[in-house]
C-alpha cells in the first residue's frame, strides 16, 4: 500500500480523454500525482474533499510580464502571481524585457530569481533576454536556467505617437 502525502477525494475527473465523467481520488505523494483511483487508503494522509467540484489540471502560462524587480507599480509577482493562481494557473514563464533590471544578465536573472522566489505564489520559469550588446551572456544565462530568448526583429525603442497630416 502507498503511504500517500495528500489523497484528494472524490472530485469529478475526465479520464482519459474522451471518456465519461467520473468520480475518483487522487493520490499525491513528494507534490506529484500517483495514483488516480476510485477510492484511495491511506489513515496518515492529509485529505482535501472534492465531492461535487470538478478537477482540472492547471494551466501554464508560457507569456507574461511581472515587471518585478524594479517595476512593481505596472504589476509585481505578488498581484501578478496571486492572480494566475485564483485563475487556475500552475505555473508561468516571466518574459525578459519588463523589468528593471531586464533579464539580459547572469546579475540580472539571479535577481529575478531572488524576487521570485520571495513572492511568487505558483511555479515559474523565466526567459533570457537577446538585446544588441548581450551576446556573450548566452551561455551563463542559459547556465542560470532561462527557458528559452526572446528577441525583438525590431527596434523596440519607444515612439511618440502623431496625429496623421493631410
Amino acid at each position: 500500500m502507498a503511504h500517500y502525502d495528500l489523497i484528494v477525494r472524490g472530485g469529478l475527473l475526465v479520464l482519459p480523454i474522451g471518456s465519461e465523467p467520473g468520480q475518483a481520488d487522487i493520490g499525491i505523494i513528494d507534490g506529484q500525482i500517483a495514483a488516480i483511483a476510485p477510492e484511495l487508503t491511506d489513515s496518515t494522509a492529509s485529505e482535501i474533499n472534492a465531492h461535487g467540484l470538478v478537477v482540472l489540471p492547471g494551466a501554464v502560462d508560457a507569456h507574461i510580464h511581472c515587471n518585478e524587480p524594479g517595476r512593481t507599480e505596472w504589476e509585481g509577482l505578488a498581484s501578478g502571481t496571486r492572480a494566475l493562481a485564483a485563475g487556475g494557473v500552475t505555473s508561468f514563464f516571466d518574459m525578459p524585457l519588463n523589468s528593471t533590471p531586464p533579464t539580459t544578465t547572469a546579475a540580472a536573472l539571479h535577481a529575478k530569481h531572488a524576487a521570485a522566489q520571495q513572492a511568487a505564489l505558483v511555479d515559474y520559469a523565466l526567459w533570457g533576454g537577446l538585446v544588441p550588446g548581450n551576446l556573450a551572456d548566452m551561455a551563463e544565462l542559459a547556465a542560470g536556467g532561462v527557458i528559452g530568448f526572446k528577441a525583438f526583429m525590431s527596434n523596440t525603442a519607444p515612439t511618440i505617437s502623431r496625429p496623421l497630416t493631410t
